[in-house]
C-alpha cells in the first residue's frame, strides 16, 4: 500500500478551499515548546425614539454605570384634556428575546460539528428547527516540530492547513425532538513537511480530503441555570489509497455534557461554565500499512516518516477526554440592533489508553536515545482561546487559537503544536425569526395645566469607597428638609427641590466618615449623583513586654511590628507600644546584648493586648554568619543518638540562626537541609535526616520565625562533603545546612 497516494472521498468534499491554501509557505502557528520532535447577530430590534441626552451627572467619585442606577422617572405628570389618535400599521422584527432565547435562536456550531465553543460541545441544542452551517480554517507552521535537527543536520519545516465544513439541525418543536440536534461534518487537511532525510517514505505534501463525521446530541435544563446533555459521534476516515471509507479505522466518541449559566440566577453576571467528559474509541492507526517499519530498531527514516504521516492524517489512539470551558457572553446595543460578543477559554486534558503505536514504541525504546516520557507519556494538554462575534443577524464570526501545554509520547501520537490559529464563519437560520405586525400610535394632546411650583429631583447611590459596594441605611440630609435613608441597593430619590446649587450631608453610623456632596438641581429633571463613604479604620493598642531568661525586664533596643502596616514600637516603661489596625503581624525585638527574637501575633479590631517575648543573652563569640547563598554556622547542631531530639548546644546554635532571621527580613525563604554519614541502612539515614531538619524547623518556628519562611528536607548520606573514610570525615558529613532560597534584595558584598 503506497503512502504517497492522496486520500480522497467522493462525497462531501471542500476541495476549492483546501487546495487553494494547501501549499502555504508559512502560517500562523507555533512549534511545541517542550517537545521539539524526534531527534534527526439576531434580527435587529426597532430603534427607540431619539431622546434628548440627560444632563451631565455630578459626582464625588466616577459616576455609576446606567445599569447600577435606578431608571429615570418623569418629574411631572399633566392631565390631557383633548386627544387626537392616528393609527399606523408597520412591520418590525420579533420582540426582544431573553439571553437564553437569543442564544438558542442564533446557536453557533463548533469545529466538531454540533453546537458549542471551538473544541467543546455545550449542553444546548438551539431553538427548534434552527439550521446552522459553519466553515472554519486552521493553520500553523513550525521548524523542528516533528523531526528535530541533530548537529549539522537541519530539522524539518512543517506547515498544516485545515478546512472543515459543518452542518447542524435542531429537531422540531415536538416532545423529545425539540431537545435533539443532528450534525454532519466534513474534515479536510493539507500537510507539508520539508526536510532532508535520506530514505524517507512519506511525500512532502500529504492531502487528507473528505473524512466525514456525524453525530447526535441531546440536552436540556434540569434546574435553574444548570443544563445537562449527552453526545454520540462517529467519524469515518477515507482510505489512504482508495476513494472509499476504511471502516476498520472508524472513530466513536461518547460524551457527557454540562453547562451552568450564571445569568439564570444572577442576571447581571454574564458568565457560563461548560464541562465535557467523554471517551473516544480511536481506531485510525489501522490506516497505516501492516508491517510498516517492522524492521526498524531505532530512530530511522521509516520511523520518522511514520510519525509525520500520523500527524498529517490526524491519526491517534483511544483516550479519555476532559474539557472545562469559561465563557463571557454579552450583548451590547448598537445603532443597528444587538452586537453579540462572547470571549471564552477552554482547557483540555486527554489521557491515552491502550497500546498505542507499538511499532514506534519498540523502535524508539530499542534506540535508547529518546527519553522515556517522550515515548510513553499518555497525557495531552492544551488551551483553546476564542472570540465569537455576532455583528448582524444570523452571521457568526469566530477567531481564536490553540495553545499547546503537554505533548503525548510518540507511542500515543506526535507532538502537540505550541499554537494553532483558528478562524471561521457560520450562518444560522431561525424560521421563527420572521417579522410581525406592530401597531404604532401617533397621539396629539392638548393640555390645560394647573402648574405647581417648578422643581427638580436628585437620584443617587451611596457606595463604600474601597469595595464600591452599595451601602444601605446611609443617611442623606438636605438643607431644611427631613433626612432620608438609602434602600437595600444603596439608592435614594430626593424630594422635589428648588432649582439651584445644593449641598448634601451623607453619613452612616460610626463605621464610616461623614462627607458632603455638592451638585445643582435642574427643573423637571432627575440629576444622578454618586457618593463614596470611607470606612473608619479601628486600631488596637498592642504592648510588647520583653524579659530575659530569668524573667527580668529588658529595656532598650528596637521593636518592630510588620504586617498590615509596618511600625516601630514606642518605648514605654519596661516595653514598647504601637497602635495597629486588625491583621496578622510579625513582632521582632533587637535589644543590646541579646539575640534578636521574633513572634507571630494576630490583632483584632478594637481589642488591646499585651505580648510577652523572652530573649537570650548573646554569646561572647558569634557562631552564625550570612553569605550570599546560605546561613553558615560554626559548629554542629547535635541531636540525640539515632533520634531527632535537639541537644542544648544545638538549641543555642538555632537561637543564633533565629537571631539572624529576625534581623534580616529580606531572607524570605530558607531551606533547612540535613545530611548523615554512610553508616547504617540508607532508608533509615534518609528518614533520620528528614526528621532532624523537621525538628530544627519546628524549633525555629517556636522561636517566632514565620513558618512560611522555612522549608525542610533530608538527603541521608546522598550528598557527602568528603569521602566517608575516617571518623573526622564522617563527622563533617553529619550536618544541618541553611540554604537561602529566596530573598528580597541582593546580600551586600
Amino acid at each position: 500500500m503506497d503512502l504517497h497516494d492522496r486520500r480522497i472521498r467522493s462525497m462531501f468534499l471542500v476541495p476549492s478551499l483546501a487546495l487553494l491554501l494547501a501549499h502555504l509557505p508559512s502560517g500562523a502557528a507555533f512549534a511545541q515548546n517542550d517537545d521539539p520532535g524526534m531527534e534527526a447577530a439576531p434580527p435587529p430590534r426597532q430603534a427607540p425614539p431619539r431622546q434628548t441626552p440627560p444632563p451631565t451627572p455630578t459626582s464625588v467619585m466616577p459616576p455609576a454605570t446606567p445599569q447600577e442606577l435606578p431608571p429615570m422617572q418623569q418629574a411631572n405628570r399633566e392631565t390631557p384634556v383633548k386627544e387626537e389618535v392616528k393609527e399606523e400599521v408597520s412591520t418590525s422584527p420579533t420582540a426582544s428575546w431573553t439571553d437564553d432565547e437569543w442564544e438558542a435562536r442564533l446557536a453557533a456550531p463548533s469545529l466538531l460539528g454540533g453546537v458549542g465553543l471551538f473544541r467543546m460541545h455545550t449542553a444546548e441544542v438551539g431553538a427548534p428547527l434552527n439550521f446552522r452551517v459553519g466553515l472554519h480554517i486552521q493553520a500553523f507552521t513550525a521548524d523542528s516540530f516533528l523531526v528535530a535537527g541533530s548537529g549539522a543536520v537541519q530539522g524539518d519545516t512543517n506547515s498544516r492547513f485545515l478546512g472543515d465544513l459543518t452542518i447542524g439541525l435542531t429537531g422540531p418543536d415536538v416532545v423529545f425532538l425539540r431537545n435533539l440536534e443532528a450534525y454532519l461534518a466534513v474534515f479536510n487537511s493539507s500537510n507539508q513537511n520539508k526536510r532532508v532525510d535520506i530514505g524517507r517514505t512519506d511525500p512532502t505534501v500529504i492531502l487528507s480530503l473528505g473524512d466525514v463525521g456525524f453525530g447526535l446530541r441531546g440536552a436540556g435544563e434540569v434546574t435553574r441555570g444548570l443544563s445537562l446533555g449527552g453526545h454520540v459521534g462517529v467519524r469515518f476516515f477515507n482510505s489512504i489509497s482508495a476513494v472509499a471509507a476504511n471502516f476498520d479505522a472508524t472513530n466513536v466518541s461518547i460524551d457527557l455534557l454540562g453547562m451552568f449559566d450564571v445569568r439564570r440566577v444572577a442576571p447581571s453576571v454574564p458568565l457560563r461554565f461548560h464541562l465535557n467528559l467523554g471517551y473516544l474509541v480511536d481506531n485510525s492507526l489501522s490506516l497505516l500499512p501492516a508491517g510498516q517499519c517492522a524492521r526498524s530498531v531505532g530512530n530511522d527514516p521509516c520511523i520518522r516518516s511514520r510519525v509525520v504521516e500520523t500527524f498529517a492524517y490526524g491519526l491517534g489512539t483511544s483516550r479519555i477526554r476532559f474539557a472545562l470551558g469559561l465563557e463571557l457572553p454579552t450583548r451590547p446595543h448598537v445603532s443597528w440592533g444587538i452586537f453579540g460578543v462572547a470571549p471564552f477559554v477552554e482547557y483540555h486534558l486527554d489521557h491515552a489508553v491502550g497500546d498505542g503505536d507499538k511499532t514506534v514504541d519498540m523502535a524508539l525504546s530499542a534506540d535508547g536515545r529518546v527519553a522515556g516520557d517522550r515515548i510513553h507519556n499518555q497525557n495531552i494538554q492544551y488551551l483553546t482561546v476564542g472570540l465569537r462575534l455576532r455583528p448582524v443577524a444570523r452571521l457568526v464570526i469566530d477567531l481564536g487559537a490553540d495553545i499547546g501545554l503537554q505533548s503525548p509520547g510518540f507511542q500515543f501520537g506526535p507532538p502537540v503544536p505550541a499554537w494553532n490559529v483558528i478562524a471561521g464563519l457560520a450562518y444560522t437560520y431561525d424560521p421563527s425569526g420572521s417579522s410581525t405586525k406592530v401597531i404604532k400610535k401617533t397621539i396629539t394632546r392638548t393640555y390645560e395645566i394647573d402648574r405647581a411650583p417648578p422643581d427638580g429631583k436628585l437620584r443617587g447611590i451611596v457606595r463604600d469607597a474601597k469595595t464600591k459596594k452599595p451601602l444601605s441605611g446611609a443617611i442623606v440630609k438636605y438643607p431644611g428638609r427631613t433626612p432620608q435613608a438609602t434602600g437595600d441597593d444603596g439608592t435614594f430619590l430626593s424630594y422635589g427641590l428648588p432649582a439651584g446649587p445644593i449641598t448634601l450631608e451623607i453619613s452612616r453610623g460610626e463605621e464610616y466618615v461623614p462627607t458632603t456632596a455638592a451638585t445643582t438641581v435642574e427643573l423637571n429633571t432627575e440629576i444622578p449623583i454618586e457618593v463614596a463613604l470611607t470606612a473608619r479604620i479601628r486600631e488596637s493598642r498592642v504592648r510588647l513586654r520583653v524579659t530575659d531568661e530569668k524573667g527580668q525586664s529588658v529595656v532598650g533596643g528596637t521593636a518592630r511590628f510588620a504586617g498590615v502596616v509596618s511600625k516601630d514600637g514606642n518605648p514605654e516603661g519596661d516595653g514598647f507600644v504601637a497602635q495597629l489596625p486588625a491583621g496578622d503581624y510579625s513582632v521582632s525585638i533587637d535589644a543590646p546584648g541579646f539575640l534578636a527574637k521574633e513572634k507571630q501575633i494576630s490583632v483584632s479590631a478594637g481589642q488591646d493586648q499585651t505580648v510577652d517575648l523572652k530573649v537570650r543573652r548573646r554569646p561572647a563569640a558569634s557562631h552564625v554568619s550570612i553569605t550570599k547563598d546560605a546561613i553558615v554556622i560554626k559548629g554542629v547542631i547535635h541531636f540525640g543518638t539515632n533520634n531527632a531530639t535537639i541537644l542544648p548546644d544545638g538549641q543555642q546554635l538555632l537561637d543564633e540562626v533565629a537571631d539572624v532571621l529576625a534581623k534580616n527580613r529580606q531572607l524570605r525563604r530558607v531551606s533547612v537541609e540535613g545530611h548523615t554519614d554512610n553508616r547504617g541502612p540508607a532508608d533509615r539515614n534518609l528518614k533520620l535526616s528528614k526528621d532532624r531538619t523537621a525538628a530544627a524547623v519546628e524549633y525555629l518556628v517556636k522561636q517566632g520565625i514565620g513558618s512560611d519562611r522555612l522549608t525542610s528536607d533530608g538527603f541521608g548520606a546522598g550528598k557527602p562533603l568528603v569521602p566517608n573514610l575516617t571518623p573526622a570525615n564522617r563527622a563533617r558529613n553529619r550536618r544541618v545546612e541553611f540554604r537561602i532560597v529566596e530573598q528580597g534584595q541582593a546580600f551586600p558584598q
